[in-house]
């Protein structure tokens, strides 16, 4: 692998999310710089997630953009005992690392992009562009 000797590199991940990251740039010589630009926390109001999940059968897709959304969405639905999900749903992920963070959870996504951006997610998406 490549030096990265005499590069300074920000890292704009999560605080809980950055740290292996950072080591292995330092590991390749870069000067790293944490400066996080997405904080995570925890929802204030759950009511609306809540009766979705109670409710859950009458969804087609699940549509979850981050490993930090699927620990949270199968968090709330063990604690409401909404698990299994219902064959009749399906899940539909952003990338790689999100349907990896399903199936820590026994699920398997049905979905995701070739490319990991909002455009190609929605036009790839089954049924594009009848969507309703």
């Amino acid at each position: 692998m490549q030096s990265l000797t005499s590069l300074r590199v920000l890292v704009t991940r999560a605080v809980h999310q950055s740290a292996e990251f950072s080591e292995h740039l330092k590991a390749l010589g870069a000067e790293v710089i944490e400066l996080p630009m997405v904080q995570i926390g925890p929802v204030d109001d759950l009511q609306q997630l809540d009766e979705a999940l109670q409710n859950i059968a009458r969804y087609n897709w699940v549509l979850l953009a981050s490993s930090n959304a699927v620990d949270e969405f199968f968090k709330r639905a063990q604690q409401l005992a909404c698990l299994p999900l219902p064959p009749t749903v399906s899940l539909a992920v952003m990338g790689p690392a999100t349907a990896i963070s399903v199936e820590r959870y026994g699920h398997h996504a049905q979905y995701h992009p070739d490319k990991f951006v909002a455009e190609a997610f929605v036009k790839q998406f089954p049924s594009y562009p009848n969507l309703h």
